[in-house]
């Protein structure tokens, strides 16, 4: 390990640095998958202009819908299932037509109420409970839409229903078709507290009729036990009727897998296309009460599909199955949102993101996102986002619920990656459990490798000291280059092999550099404004020694070096361990007066 003694050419601030007691946190930053910004839509963010009220839910679902209208930006689809609009507890959804930005440039209301919706709902229907576009079911060259109803009545106390909304290109309801156990063609004996509709999604042409056809979740089935769950493969009409339907369960569809009383198969519901290798659909089914490994921690079953909608095989992902699992602790009810999110890492194989909307990250219910990346065989490797983990900065609380709902939301940043809608129903933005939905991008897991750069002065953090805000990914602007210094890394992040170059740009030619570590990410990854810049890691602080002259063209790399730390140092790395480092410079002539800055932040996740 390099000497750590005082350095005279340091500034006073820089030496006081070393002297802050830690300072809010983050537990270890993802090393793929990794989210580099957010928007946020709620009741008092975003532009969105609806009413709500409390304890509405916005964001129990949500869904893209394409350019519905047509001003070359993508829309969304979001409920608000436990809105009152004509009664209590009778839901509805928001189209929301987007700018370029993430924020809202208007929005239209579903209920039994609002938006041309004629179909008649009844108390506690929880209209919105599951969203899916449908293409263009009737061919009039509009998206169309199905909406869960779980609790509707129809044929049996909160037996449920899905909804087929045919819509208009302002958002409108042209005409609706109600899928229940009395309506719309379906034959299949739905009972009491099944709850059809808790979870719906287009699965393309199943049967090759040149017909969309969809999978609709009934968490609460009781084939084979109590609350097992099932789903129905629904081969529809172009009228939005139901053509012929296959039952998934513990009884039916040649589904063999082993479910347990209370698993709640058919939760959520993703599209995977050809993952398994059948030549046709695999589907990706949460059962969120799954007790692998422990009370309520969830699991997630992809089905190959049949073309006659059976199951031809299957994968089970839980605390113990699966490949590469994610890390789940009881409660976390992982698999209650589910969505696809394409080819993430560009390996050719189709990737999954996965909600547990329950997991305590950071409080209680916070909640939290998985990324799943897939081989064939399950799961590659697995990647969280929480309010602790993945580079995401956003404000949740306890009992958000963030995770109850996601959607691959197409690459709004024009990075190349695709990144995600998620929905927070139990956000408190304007009063209680009013909901929100958050848009992450994400970065390229396939770039970054185990360097995961965070704590950007370029608006997606805290404000930059003295209206100096960099450019994207970087630090703050300096008196020479208004994009701000950058750090980088590269080499094998193995824990004494001596690889590791800390490689930095955008400085001041000829002054001095240190690079430094922290075990902490300050302001859940914001930073803190310090000198000229944002002061990005935190916690028991270590410095490299000497300092670096910067180059005439304003940049510097460390020599490869083992930072596995001397026995009981404030460096000591371990394998598995994520260290936070940031490059300090001076810059004499700053142009906040504080003679020095900082680049952005850079974790990095040690083997």
């Amino acid at each position: 390990m390099q000497d750590n003694r005082i350095l005279s050419v340091l500034s006073p601030a820089f030496s006081r640095l070393f002297l802050i007691p830690a300072l809010a946190c983050t537990a270890a930053t993802l090393a793929s998958g990794q989210v580099i910004g957010h928007t946020k839509i709620s009741d008092t963010e975003g532009g969105f202009g609806g009413t709500l009220d409390d304890f509405d839910s916005l964001g129990r679902a949500v869904t893209t819908i394409g350019d519905l209208d047509g001003d070359g930006v993508g829309d969304l689809a979001i409920s608000a299932r436990l809105d009152d609009d004509g009664g209590e507890n009778r839901g509805a959804i928001y189209i929301v037509f987007m700018n370029a930005d993430g924020s809202v440039k208007s929005e239209q209301k579903i209920s039994d109420t609002a938006g041309g919706f004629t179909g008649g709902l009844n108390n506690q229907d929880w209209f919105g409970n599951s969203l899916a576009p449908l293409g263009d079911l009737d061919g009039d060259g509009v998206m169309d839409l199905a909406v869960g109803a779980l609790q509707s009545n129809d044929g049996a106390f909160n037996a449920g229903a899905v909804w087929i909304l045919f819509l208009n290109s302002d958002g409108t309801v042209k005409d609706q078709q109600k899928i229940s156990a009395t309506e719309g063609g379906f034959t299949g004996i739905l009972n009491e507290t099944d709850r059809f509709g808790t979870s719906v999604l287009m699965i393309g042409d199943l049967d090759g009729d040149s017909v969309q056809d969809i999978a609709v979740g009934a968490r609460n089935d009781d084939d084979g036990g109590v609350d097992r769950g099932a789903v129905y493969v629904l081969f529809l009409n172009i009228d939005g009727t139901v053509k012929a339907h296959q039952k998934i369960s513990d009884w039916f569809g040649a589904f063999d897998g082993v479910l347990d009383d209370g698993d709640g198969l058919g939760w959520s519901l993703a599209g995977l296309g050809n993952y398994m290798g059948f030549g046709t659909y695999a589907l990706a089914v949460g059962a969120g009460g799954d007790d692998d490994g422990g009370v309520d921690r969830g699991a997630v079953w992809i089905l190959a599909l049949a073309q006659t909608g059976h199951s031809l095989a299957h994968i089970k992902i839980s605390s113990t199955e699966g490949g590469a699992s994610p890390a789940l602790q009881d409660g976390d009810n992982f698999g209650r949102g589910c969505g696809s999110i394409g080819d993430l890492n560009g390996d050719g194989v189709a990737d999954l993101a996965v909600g547990s909307p329950n997991d305590n990250d950071g409080g209680g219910d916070r909640g939290a996102m998985w990324l799943l990346l897939l081989n064939q065989g399950g799961v590659e490797s697995s990647h969280k986002i929480s309010n602790t983990e993945g580079g995401f900065t956003g404000d949740l609380g306890d009992n958000d619920y963030f995770g109850y709902s996601c959607r691959w939301a197409g690459d709004l940043d024009g990075n190349g990656v695709n990144d995600m809608v998620v929905g927070a129903s139990g956000d408190d933005d304007g009063g209680s459990d009013r909901g929100a939905v958050w848009i992450l991008y994400l970065s390229d897991p396939g770039d970054l490798g185990p360097f995961t750069p965070f704590c950007f002065c370029d608006g997606t953090g805290n404000a930059p000291p003295c209206s100096n805000p960099g450019g994207p990914g970087r630090g703050c602007a300096n008196s020479v280059n208004p994009g701000g210094g950058i750090l980088t890394a590269s080499g094998d992040a193995v824990v004494g092999a001596d690889t590791v170059v800390l490689e930095s740009a955008g400085l001041i030619p000829g002054q001095f550099m240190v690079f430094f570590q922290g075990d902490n990410a300050i302001d859940n990854g914001n930073g803190i404004i310090f000198g000229d810049g944002l002061r990005c890691a935190g916690g028991n602080v270590w410095r490299y020694y000497p300092p670096l002259t910067i180059d005439g063209a304003g940049m510097v790399d460390s020599s490869p070096h083992s930072i596995s730390g001397e026995p009981g140092a404030n460096s000591t790395v371990n394998p598995g361990d994520t260290k936070h480092y940031q490059g300090w410079y001076r810059d004499p002539n700053g142009p906040c007066g504080g003679t020095f800055n900082l680049t952005n932040g850079l974790a990095i996740t040690w083997q």
